[in-house]
């Protein structure tokens, strides 16, 4: 994998260095993961130590690039990641990331 670029978790806030575009910015925007980690699609990322899949940010400084760039829901300017799962038919959701928070989220544009 080829780096290039650095990488959003909203409009104009970077991530830390841990996370890295899964893909070379020269090509066009790229979701982004924590080095290490797997490039899946919807703009997701696997983490295979702690089996766990999650989203992240993207390359897109502005954070409006929506084909590459995850919906955090209510979540977009605080969480640097969220955990999502799988709920069928091609749908993500996004896991709250304390217990005071609503429901899972459906991510936007995941379904088919």
């Amino acid at each position: 994998l080829v780096n290039n670029g650095t990488c959003y978790q909203a409009n104009n806030v970077e991530l830390d260095d841990h996370y890295i575009p899964c893909g070379n910015v020269l090509f066009g925007d790229h979701a982004c993961c924590q080095a290490g980690d797997v490039c899946l699609e919807f703009s997701a990322c696997y983490n295979n130590d702690l089996d766990l899949t999650y989203i992240a940010g993207c390359t897109d400084k502005a954070y409006a690039n929506t084909t590459v760039c995850p919906s955090k829901g209510p979540w977009e300017d605080s969480a640097a990641w969220l955990g999502v799962t799988y709920v069928g038919n091609d749908t993500w959701a996004t896991c709250p990331p304390d217990d005071d928070a609503p429901k899972p989220h459906l991510l936007e544009g995941t379904t088919s």
